[in-house]
């Protein structure tokens, strides 16, 4: 099982697909927080004129049809509050915490979450 975070999913939308689309066929889980990443950067690139909006709704519904699994963050929030304790956002704490509690690797384009996943002893992929 692997838990995908925004960056990886902002990553995979916005043009890195190959890299990621085969961890994807191994069970991908995400937070409902990830999707706001990722439609803040499709928001962003759509805005600064890299992408038009017909390309912006295509992304969108790319991401929609990818299989993935919701996780909630309710049950792992006094986990995410002391793992924040180490420096990390309360966004990157929760991928952590729901990352170590339910025993999934990790995937991410972000070298502080690889870093912090490393301290804590959860499998992570950095993209």
């Amino acid at each position: 099982m692997r838990l995908f975070d925004g960056s990886s999913l902002e990553a995979y939308i916005l043009g890195r697909r190959d890299e990621i689309k085969a961890l994807l066929m191994d069970g991908a889980y995400i937070l409902d927080i990830s999707l706001t990443r990722v439609l803040s950067a499709v928001r962003d690139a759509e805005k600064s004129g890299k992408i038009d909006s017909s390309a912006s709704e295509e992304l969108i519904q790319a991401l929609s049809r990818i299989p993935f699994r919701r996780v909630g963050i309710k049950k792992h929030i006094k986990s995410a509050l002391e793992i924040s304790r180490m420096g990390m956002s309360a966004e990157k704490s929760l991928y952590l915490a729901v990352a170590k509690e339910r025993g999934m690797e990790l995937v991410t384009c972000d070298e502080e979450i690889g870093r912090a996943a490393k301290t804590l002893g959860i499998k992570c992929i950095i993209i």
